[in-house]
C-alpha cells in the first residue's frame, strides 16, 4: 500500500530570499545523533509528492530567471533541524554534513526546466517525521550579486499503510 501526501510550498514552514555577495559566515554542525537516525528504516511503502513553487508576484522574485530547484526529504532530527534553521539565516552556511547522514537523505536530481512550478515525488518512504525542503537558485536582473536563492521547508509526517497523509 502506498500513502500519498500532497505538499504545497505555499503552506511552507518558512521561506527566505537570500543574496550574499560578499560575506558568508560558517557555523559548526552539532555532533551526528546516531540514536535519532536509528529509528528511520532504509525503505518504506509510502509516497511523498507535491508541488514546489516560486511566487512570481512577490517583489523579490518578480525578475527571477532560470530557476533551478533542489528538493530534499530529510528525517526530522536535531541534526536536520539545525540545518533547516541555518538555511533561513541570511549569509550563514553550515560546515559540511557528517557522511553518515547521506544514507538518510533523499534528494531529487536538479530540476533545471526553467519552470517556477515543479512537481516532485519520493517513493518507498518509511514512516516518520520529515522536512521537505525546496532550495531554488535563480538569476535576477539588476541585482548586484545576480544570483539568489529561496529556501522553503515543510514539516510532514509519513504514516505507513495510509491512503492520505496530513501536513503537520
Amino acid at each position: 500500500t502506498q500513502a500519498l501526501l500532497k505538499v504545497t510550498s505555499a503552506l511552507a514552514l518558512a521561506a527566505i530570499t537570500v543574496g550574499c555577495a560578499t560575506t558568508q559566515r560558517f557555523h559548526e554542525r552539532m555532533p551526528f545523533p546516531v540514536e535519532e537516525y536509528a529509528s528511520y528504516e532504509p525503505t518504506g511503502d509510502s509516497t511523498v509528492s507535491g508541488t514546489a513553487t516560486i511566487e512570481r508576484y512577490k517583489p523579490e522574485v518578480s525578475n527571477a530567471r532560470n530557476p533551478v530547484h533542489e528538493i530534499f526529504l530529510l528525517p526530522m532530527t536535531s541534526y536536520s533541524w539545525q540545518a533547516v534553521d541555518i538555511a533561513f539565516v541570511p549569509c550563514y552556511r553550515l560546515a559540511p554534513p557528517d557522511p553518515r547522514q547521506e544514507q538518510y537523505v533523499r534528494r531529487l536530481p536538479l530540476i533545471k526546466n526553467g519552470s517556477f512550478v515543479v512537481n516532485f515525488e519520493f517513493k518507498n518512504v518509511p514512516a516518520g517525521k520529515y522536512f521537505v525542503v525546496d532550495r531554488v537558485t535563480y538569476d535576477v536582473d539588476n541585482s548586484p550579486d545576480k544570483t539568489k536563492f529561496r529556501v522553503r521547508a515543510e514539516k510532514i509526517t509519513v504514516v505507513a499503510h495510509k491512503d492520505n497523509l496530513n501536513v503537520q
